[in-house]
């Protein structure tokens, strides 16, 4: 008779915790190779180098006095056009730029290919080059803001006025996030003909010369620019809302601020955590602002309020619901008039490593479940 070996229990449970542990780490690595392939069909599919820009740094003193002359003649030209006139060079300009700028086309295509999918080739040339005549007629504009200030407010719908109001009166300042959508800038204008005072966050241009004539531009008495990243600018931001006044900021774009990673349009985007912040410390009302192209060479101002009601702690779960809302918001806002918002930013420039796409996606979850009990 053939001997049989014993195992002991105590010898045998040690064997199944060893296969057991075994088994766990094969399916972690299976589960990791497999999000790290997600990961580079996504990075495939958002690819932007061959749209970067190549510029040595030796040219760097000659492409700043071009960009501080070109800024003069513009404001220059714009002071002898009306509106009308300067409304359709600025499409002039924009089908020129759409032509003469390949790689700015190339990074507005790729975008609208991966958010509206069922757009056909044609379609999505279309949209684009309606984009770029929408931004060359920004440029103009912009320059000769005064003509609008000539025909203000008979170029103007608002829409939504009540809500500003509204928050106004709750004596706590107010919170207003913009976007990169219509003729986002005439909101100094609305501030200083309804006389509510109102601060911007904005970045600066790299050309000093031409930062100081964007100042210009948009600062009036009812209007201050709050530069990003210069001293004392949190001070600046805490002030204008302990004085009872409205704050402008944009998150929309993928900017070199504290930032944390959220779902927009269905891909991890670089999202700033500036304004979630501030709503969470503050308390502020929160509101939105879009200000859109409409036939005839006029605009209408949409308010909307955002009802971001902050948690206790404002902690990385607090943040990313915050900015989750903000960036549905601006999605839908966005989706309204796609064509008007800036499709030539590198929204999706920056995308997460493993380890904070697996934390989105566990935090996108966790959401989506809280939702769901709320539902039922």
């Amino acid at each position: 008779m053939q001997a049989q070996s014993v195992v002991p229990d105590q010898s045998r449970e040690s064997l199944d915790s060893e296969t057991n542990s075994e088994c766990s780490k094969e399916a972690t690595a299976v589960l990791k190779d497999q999000e790290t392939s997600d990961l580079r069909e996504l990075e495939q599919a958002l690819h932007y180098e061959e749209f970067r820009k190549h510029r040595p740094s030796s040219t760097r003193f000659l492409r700043r006095n071009a960009e501080y002359l070109i800024y003069l003649a513009g404001f220059w030209l714009a002071d002898r056009f009306n509106l009308k006139r300067l409304q359709t060079g600025g499409k002039v300009i924009g089908k020129l730029a759409y032509r003469l700028f390949p790689k700015e086309r190339g990074i507005a295509l790729m975008q609208l290919s991966k958010i509206y999918p069922e757009l056909s080739p044609e379609e999505r040339d279309s949209w684009c080059l309606e984009c770029f005549m929408h931004f060359g007629q920004l440029l103009t504009e912009f320059l000769g803001m005064q003509r609008i200030e000539e025909v203000w407010p008979e170029c103007l719908e608002i829409v939504g006025d009540e809500l500003l109001q509204e928050a106004l009166a709750q004596e706590k300042g107010v919170l207003m996030m913009a976007l990169h959508q219509g003729n986002w800038e005439l909101i100094s204008l609305f501030a200083k003909h309804a006389q509510i005072k109102m601060n911007a966050v904005t970045a600066n241009f790299p050309e000093s010369r031409v930062n100081e004539k964007l100042l210009e531009r948009r600062e009036n008495p009812w209007m201050s620019i709050i530069r990003r990243g210069e001293p004392g600018t949190v001070s600046k931001l805490l002030r204008s809302l302990r004085n009872r006044e409205v704050l402008i900021l944009a998150i929309d774009q993928d900017t070199n601020v504290p930032s944390n990673w959220v779902p927009f349009f269905g891909m991890p985007a670089k999202t700033p955590v500036g304004l979630a912040k501030l709503a969470w410390k503050s308390g502020s009302p929160l509101l939105s602002y879009a200000i859109l192209r409409q036939p005839e060479g006029k605009f209408k101002l949409i308010f909307e309020k955002i009802d971001a009601i902050p948690g206790k702690n404002a902690g990385e779960e607090e943040l990313f619901r915050l900015n989750r809302l903000l960036n549905h918001h601006l999605e839908q806002v966005i989706r309204r008039e796609p064509k008007q918002w800036a499709w030539i930013h590198r929204r999706w420039r920056h995308q997460p490593d493993i380890e904070s796409r697996l934390e989105m996606e566990k935090r996108e979850e966790m959401q989506n479940s809280d939702q769901n009990i709320q539902i039922d």
